[in-house]
């Protein structure tokens, strides 16, 4: 029933990224990450709510954005591909 509702949120999100609109992008993903942290786009969302952070020269939101995906997710394909790309980057 609700299932479709994290993956809008998350698909919006994403375009929003893409189109630079990083408010309304991290509006809409943090909405899927954290009203629906059960769904499988919760950790998708905040692997794209640190994206957002770093596009926006946020390092202490990217910092905490990568923390609640470590921490909250940590065998979510996401959680490994941003240990990969920011992990030293992003620890503290």
């Amino acid at each position: 029933e609700t299932g479709w509702v994290p993956r809008a949120l998350l698909a919006r999100g994403k375009i929003h990224l893409a189109r630079a609109a990083g408010e309304a992008a991290r509006r809409d993903l943090v909405r899927a990450a954290e009203r629906f942290p059960e769904s499988a786009e919760a950790p998708e969302a905040l692997f794209y709510l640190v994206i957002a952070a770093i596009q926006g020269e946020d390092e202490a939101e990217a910092k905490r954005w990568y923390r609640r995906l470590r921490n909250g997710y940590p065998d979510a394909p996401r959680t490994q591909e941003a240990r990969e790309r920011w992990g030293t980057a992003l620890e503290e």
